[in-house]
């Protein structure tokens, strides 16, 4: 009987686990498309993008160490959440303020 209940206990940690690292990476390639959307139309800078870039490696080195033990705790899970929240903001926030890409001149738009 003790076997059988470790056993569905197991399951569904190694379930709550997967659905967890699903969510989490499909956001992140939400978020990697919009930043790459914010990129292409100029509303995001190379240094923007880059602090966007360490944000996402700060959250993929989280991800890690929430799955390291196996079992992702419901506190681990919020804090992750929470990390990702923040980039969202950050993104929006980078997306919609003044600065520009200063998109590069064409031959054709010089006038001599």
């Amino acid at each position: 009987m003790k076997i059988q209940i470790l056993t569905v206990l197991a399951v569904l940690v190694s379930v709550s686990t997967a659905q967890t690292r699903d969510r989490v990476d499909n956001r992140q390639a939400r978020q990697q498309a919009r930043i790459h959307a914010g990129k292409e139309s100029g509303e995001i800078t190379q240094n923007e993008a880059a602090r966007l870039r360490s944000s996402k490696r700060a959250i993929r080195r989280l991800e890690r160490r929430t799955e390291a033990d196996g079992n992702v705790t419901p506190g681990e899970a919020a804090r992750l959440e929470r990390r990702q929240d923040a980039r969202s903001r950050q993104i929006h926030r980078l997306k919609n303020n003044d600065s520009a890409a200063v998109a590069p001149a064409s031959d054709s738009s010089v006038q001599q």
